[in-house]
């Protein structure tokens, strides 16, 4: 039923290739080669040390990088056509009026949540009043 008792099947493993026909691990270029001395000195830190100092070196080459970057910027003026200068005015426009009225829709919006929080205010004063009425005349008419 469920072969748990039978002799088990023996399987053929394949034999390892020979070490000759491995293809060798490529070594990455950006790894720092550091001397023996270099090596021991960095084990014998802290680790905290350690990681402290290679923040501070990767901060220093990307500050390195970006100054690089900075050198290439064009400092030239900027010629655009007049027709792409029209129509990007006139969409700068258009998002201005944009947004004057989505400001006023905000006003108006604002005002309508004044005037609710107001009339919910006097509907629970009116509330309030009445459940103390309530209270009065139930305290009258069935006193002991």
């Amino acid at each position: 039923m469920f072969n748990l008792f039978k002799k088990k099947k023996e399987l053929k493993i394949p034999s390892p290739p020979s070490a000759g026909s491995l293809p060798s691990f490529p070594t990455p270029k950006d790894i720092e080669k550091l001397s023996p001395e270099e090596l021991e000195a960095a084990l014998k830190k802290r680790p905290v040390d350690a990681l402290e100092e290679h923040k501070k070196r990767v901060v220093e080459k990307e500050k390195t990088e970006l100054s690089e970057t900075r050198e290439h910027i064009v400092t030239k003026p900027i010629f655009i056509h007049a027709p792409t200068y029209k129509a990007l005015i006139d969409e700068v426009s258009q998002m201005r009026n944009f947004m004057e009225e989505a400001e006023n829709i905000v006003e108006t919006l604002e005002s309508f949540k004044e005037d609710q929080d107001r009339a919910f205010k006097s509907w629970q004063s009116t509330v309030k009043d009445i459940h103390e009425k309530l209270i009065y005349i139930d305290e009258t008419l069935f006193k002991r």
